[in-house]
């Protein structure tokens, strides 16, 4: 037990010296866990008893451990609560110094029960979880919080390897009723490889076990649909979740659903599809579509399958399996094995190997959840993250055959990412009145950053202002909104660190309403002649005049805007005494505003 634990100390010195002290930090690093307020020193060599005391004293510590290991003096220190990440950064410039950081909490490799994924190896059932690196990053996250809406043929009950209380409930688009049962298989074996029930003792793994699955059915029995039903279910599924795996394939492009597909990818939900299966030297529709992720079929020998489509446009590469090999020599082909129905090789119990870009797409969708868990958010940030750490298999660089390669999942985790934050100093305001809109982007540096909101439509973001953060990070802008609107700050990023958007913070903006008011005498009697604009521009739309009585407002007409907004109205007053009036104005693109009180004298 000493020598392990002396082997796990040299480890971890090696470890520490390796470390330069930088301002960035990726989300691995702010998800671990550390001993609580403890920080542990490498002192340089040949530093005197008062060098390491006067170092001590300086971040106001005090000593909890000494140990020599290999000639290294170490300090295993106790700093003062909050003052952990300020403590290290003072040591590392200390010149007796050569290395501080957090005495860091480690922990073993979590590795599922499941026999058909046997630790990941290769000669096992499930090879592809092994080709996608998915082990390292089962250590990180396995999605938890996320939703993958599955649009294909359903979900079928009782398959005794899903989790079901993981499973939402989704819609079923074909028949048009609650209950999007699966009756082809297709569907189900898709959801197994995401998140097949793990760790529990039986069959295989999936990607990531603990996403939530939403099945949404627009596939009959024969596996066929329509391309309306088709948009009718990816709508669907774009409101209520975060990823969408599409492994359905066209004959030929459709400008409608592409206008669809856009548009849920503009919101920044990423939607992975596969590329077909007709051995084609072109990707099939929807995937070739830019706003979708398109994934290529591989066999276990990493290379493409005879079957799987290819060509310009192509993003990522997954396994997809051959069903006429068997490379690994386990027994059966090498095919994706997860628990569905209806015809096919397995080892039984319902587990039945399955050949396709449609086996491929599930691999992307998986990961991409588990980048989502992680804070990355937007379709444009999952699709980058996944391209850039995909391995490169084919020709160096972006190919044809393979895209970017195929998907890492641990590399996708472990890229660098970023955070950016965004708040606004008022969330409602006045027409032509000015909010600020300020946050910080981390790691700190001085970068562009770009405000966007909804457009008029609701249909994509659109860029409203542009400003530079400052060194430190921090960024701000003062805006006039011209109407209710959703804010959200966006980072492109660099080659080291993945970009990000912010959280939306949404602002009400009321119409300014301007109205004056005088007493008019003729023979018909005593009238309150009301006039006025109502801004921005809103011609010929309703505005309405209320009086007060007693500590109410009633309404007492109406009178329609102009076509340069403007309004005249003249109203009887029927008793003596004083009037208080106002004007109310509301549209969808605005709160209800009301004009100041004018008061006026009755007869």
């Amino acid at each position: 037990m000493k020598k392990l634990l002396v082997f796990l100390i040299i480890f971890s010195i090696f470890f520490l010296i390796s470390l330069s002290i930088t301002g960035q930090v990726n989300s691995q690093e702010r998800n671990a866990k550390y001993a609580s307020r403890e920080v542990l020193v490498v002192f340089n060599p040949k530093t005197t008893l008062a060098q390491r005391q006067a170092a001590i004293r300086s971040v106001n510590a005090k000593t909890k451990q000494s140990f020599y290991v290999s000639g290294l003096l170490i300090r295993r220190i106790k700093v003062k609560k909050g003052s952990v990440a300020s403590t290290i950064r003072k040591l590392s410039k200390n010149p007796n110094v050569k290395a501080a950081d957090n005495n860091a909490v480690g922990k073993g490799d979590w590795v599922p029960n499941d026999p058909y994924y046997a630790s990941g190896a290769l000669n096992s059932f499930q090879w592809n979880l092994s080709r996608i690196n998915i082990a390292n990053a089962w250590d990180i996250t396995r999605g938890k919080g996320v939703k993958i809406a599955v649009v294909d043929s359903g979900l079928k009950k009782g398959l005794s390897d899903i989790n079901y209380n993981n499973v939402l409930r989704g819609y079923d688009f074909y028949n048009l009723d609650n209950n999007p049962t699966d009756d082809n298989g297709h569907g189900s074996h898709v959801t197994g490889i995401i998140a097949q029930a793990t760790n529990n003792g039986i069959g295989p793994a999936g990607i990531a076990p603990d996403v939530k699955i939403l099945p949404v059915k627009v596939l009959g029995s024969d596996n066929e649909g329509l391309v309306s039903t088709f948009i009718k279910g990816v709508k669907y599924a774009a409101a209520r979740s975060h990823v969408i795996n599409f492994s359905i394939s066209f004959d030929k492009k459709n400008d409608v659903a592409k206008a669809v597909f856009d548009k849920i990818y503009n919101k920044g939900t990423p939607i992975i599809a596969s590329a077909g299966n007709d051995s084609k030297t072109s990707v099939a529709y929807p995937a070739a579509y830019s706003s979708l992720i398109s994934v290529a079929a591989t066999d276990y020998n990493n290379v493409i399958s005879y079957y799987s489509n290819r060509g310009r446009g192509l993003d990522l590469s997954a396994p997809g399996g051959d069903v006429t090999k068997d490379l690994n020599g386990d027994g059966y082909a090498d095919g994706i094995l997860q628990q569905t129905f209806g015809g096919g090789s397995g080892p039984g119990g319902g587990y039945i190997l399955y050949q396709g870009t449609s086996m491929a797409a599930p691999h992307i969708s998986g990961v991409a959840a588990l980048l989502i868990s992680q804070g990355v958010k937007g379709a444009r940030n999952i699709k980058r993250a996944l391209t850039i750490t995909a391995t490169d298999i084919g020709t160096a660089g972006y190919d044809t055959t393979y895209g970017h390669g195929l998907v890492n999942a641990a590399a996708a985790l472990n890229y660098p990412k970023s955070t950016l934050s965004l708040k606004v100093s008022k969330r409602k305001i006045v027409y032509r009145n000015r909010i600020k809109v300020s946050g910080t982007v981390t790691p700190a540096r001085a970068t562009r950053i770009r405000i966007q909101s909804y457009d008029r439509r609701k249909t994509k973001w659109s860029t409203v202002a542009k400003t530079t953060s400052r060194t430190n990070g921090s960024y701000s802008k003062k805006i006039r909104p011209s109407r209710n609107s959703i804010f959200r700050a966006y980072w492109n990023g660099t080659s080291s660190v993945l970009g990000q958007m912010s959280k939306g913070k949404r602002v009400y903006v009321k119409p300014r309403i301007r109205v004056k008011a005088k007493r008019v005498r003729n023979r018909k009697g005593v009238y309150a002649m009301l006039n006025g604009t109502v801004i921005p521009n809103h011609r010929r739309r309703i505005a309405i005049i209320k009086k007060k009585v007693g500590r109410r407002w009633r309404r007492v007409g109406r009178v329609r805007l102009n076509r340069r907004s403007r309004y005249r109205i003249a109203l009887k007053l029927n008793r003596r005494g004083l009037y208080k009036l106002r004007v109310y104005f509301s549209d969808s693109d605005h709160l209800k505003g009301a004009s100041k009180t004018v008061r006026v004298r009755g007869r």
